[in-house]
């Protein structure tokens, strides 16, 4: 997958998440940290030795039966982010809340894109020049109050359970697939299939101008 990124830290900033592909560009890990504790190297290091290990089909012991119902490939994410979730939680905020973590998972395999996502980014998806469909969203909580302050709606890492939402999409050759933060839902569905960067960054900045954001164009 190819991955073309940009930003804007508006008036009010927002952590920045950050992105890295895996397994020669087939699994993409996007990591939005929260608070003191920089815990971002381990998590990308326990979700991308979980995927691999599972992807090629290495026996390793795991604490998490898979779920029937779920495509293999969904399992994988699925397992990573419990365990990575687990081992958040009891290394940093077991005793006292020092970290949590947005995160997006992206799996492509034969046509097939397997997703994960907790929090934001929103996944947007443009497949065969169809108009851009909203596959995944967790709003901002502070867009739900009426909040300047940027605040979660969901973080990983803060308790032993976590929820997240995941699922599998078709994705062909020329699919595009866009990782959006922002403090709203960007009018994105009425807007051209094939826009380019610099039109996709004037959209999310807004009217004024002054609107942070985040954006992540994945093309297959």
């Amino acid at each position: 997958m190819k991955v073309t990124s940009a930003s804007y830290p508006g008036q009010i900033r927002r952590p920045t998440p950050l992105v890295r592909s895996e397994i020669n560009g087939e699994l993409l890990i996007c990591v939005t940290h929260w608070g003191q504790s920089d815990a971002t190297e381990r998590i990308f290091q326990d979700i991308s030795q979980s995927i691999s290990s599972s992807v090629s089909d290495i026996e390793v012991t795991r604490a998490y039966d898979q779920n029937t119902s779920l495509p293999a490939e969904v399992n994988y994410l699925r397992v990573a982010t419990l365990q990575c979730n687990q081992s958040i939680f009891r290394l940093y905020n077991k005793s006292e809340i020092k970290v949590g973590f947005e995160l997006t998972l992206l799996l492509h395999h034969e046509n097939k894109l397997s997703w994960l996502s907790c929090g934001q980014p929103q996944m947007w998806l443009s497949s065969r020049h169809r108009p851009w469909n909203l596959v995944a969203t967790d709003l901002e909580l502070s867009a739900e109050l009426g909040e300047a302050t940027p605040l979660p709606q969901r973080l990983l890492g803060l308790d032993p359970h976590c929820h997240f939402h995941c699922g599998q999409i078709q994705f062909f050759p020329g699919d595009r697939m866009l990782l959006v933060n922002h403090p709203r839902v960007p009018p994105l569905q009425s807007a051209s299939t094939i826009l380019t960067m610099d039109e996709i960054k004037s959209l999310l900045a807004g009217d004024d101008g002054q609107t942070s954001y985040w954006v992540s164009l994945v093309e297959s």
